[in-house]
């Protein structure tokens, strides 16, 4: 039973019966009232014993179907490489007129001398000092010539350092202590 209160009287309390799954009382008395099955180890490992089998004979199975997979598409490959072997030879068997334009003959012997000047991967000493010349100079163009939005500007090559020492105070007092801040 289940005590439940009222909120506009709660000194009163309702009682309310929970509700159960009404269980059947003979189905429960004939389940255990029946033995167990009974199973033998011959029967429970033969059972086993075929599973396994069966596990094996589907993994045989897939290893098949992989196999044949993998040789179709080395069978593939093998044909892909023997018509672009051939292409390649078409191409090289081609006939060549003795007699050819002097603009493709020239054309020809450019494109053979720009092959030739490749440049190497691996760079010799004389390369980094080329190099760090070539960085130098383009240094002094940046710190001469500077772009800041679209006004480009330039330093000027007349005033070199930092203006001296006593020239800065003097326009500094002179700014400070002019007569129209009225200080004394």
């Amino acid at each position: 039973m289940k005590i439940k209160f009222d909120d506009n009287e709660p000194q009163a309390p309702i009682l309310e019966k929970i509700k159960q799954p009404i269980v059947n009382d003979r189905d429960s008395e004939s389940d255990s009232d029946e033995a167990p099955e009974e199973e033998s180890n011959t029967a429970s490992k033969s059972k086993i014993l075929k599973e396994q089998q069966k596990l094996k004979q589907l993994e045989k199975q897939q290893n098949e179907i992989n196999k044949e997979k993998r040789r179709n598409q080395d069978l593939y490959n093998k044909q892909q490489q023997s018509l672009k072997s051939q292409k390649k030879q078409e191409v090289d068997d081609l006939v060549i007129p003795d007699v050819l334009p002097e603009d493709i003959i020239n054309s020809a012997s450019t494109t053979s001398i720009k092959q030739d000047k490749i440049k190497p991967k691996h760079l010799k000493l004389d390369d980094f000092e080329d190099r760090k010349q070539i960085k130098l100079q383009k240094l002094k163009n940046l710190k001469s010539e500077v772009k800041k939005g679209p006004v480009h500007v330039v330093v000027s090559e007349r005033i070199k350092g930092v203006p001296k020492s006593e020239k800065v105070i003097a326009s500094r007092d002179k700014w400070l202590k002019r007569k129209a801040l009225g200080r004394k």
